[in-house]
């Protein structure tokens, strides 16, 4: 048995046990969990690596009062995510990208927009780039600083392996206490 299988296994028997105490179905779903521990009916959501949109439709059915901030550098998904943003009320979207320091970056984009990048593929990455794109790069630091946003209770990141830079330019936010709760979707691969 490979080590990724008996890790998997391993990891469903935890879950398995965990489980079974738990009666208020905490650890079973995600955004659930962050709701629980929201102190604001009316949260601010800041969506980093918003692809076309997909987080907006699930923290929008769950948080249907929250304000969200949704980043995504590459033209092609931008598109679809600009589409879902105007079906749904508090939403703001912007063609950037989010990370350590203010500039510009190459980012990878791929044939499946979700795997797009400011890393190399690996040799167990997805898909293939099929293009180089200098795109605009924020911190959230300076973001939240010229929009006046003095909170943020949501940080979700998918940034495909960039996760720490886009931490990196939080720093002032972290250290205030202004971000509540992060929620990082995180794929194990080389990039």
């Amino acid at each position: 048995m490979s080590f990724k299988s008996k890790y998997n296994k391993y990891a469903r028997k935890i879950a398995s046990v965990l489980t079974q105490f738990d009666d208020e179905g905490i650890g079973k779903d995600p955004l659930l969990d962050m709701i629980r521990r929201l102190k604001n009916n009316k949260p601010v959501i800041f969506d980093v690596g918003a692809n076309i949109g997909q987080s907006i439709e699930r923290f929008k059915k769950v948080l249907p009062n929250s304000v969200m901030y949704s980043f995504e550098p590459s033209a092609r998904p931008f598109i679809g995510l600009r589409e879902v943003a105007a079906r749904y009320s508090g939403t703001n979207v912007f063609q950037a990208a989010l990370g350590s320091s203010n500039g510009t970056l190459t980012l990878y984009e791929n044939s499946s927009s979700d795997m797009n990048s400011f890393l190399e593929m690996g040799d167990s990455g997805s898909g293939e780039v099929i293009g180089k794109a200098t795109v605009q790069v924020k911190t959230i630091d300076s973001f939240c600083a010229e929009n006046n946003i003095d909170y943020i209770d949501i940080l979700k990141i998918d940034a495909q392996g960039f996760d720490f830079e886009v931490i990196k330019g939080a720093k002032e936010m972290i250290a205030a206490g202004n971000i509540r709760l992060l929620y990082f979707e995180i794929i194990f691969s080389d990039m």
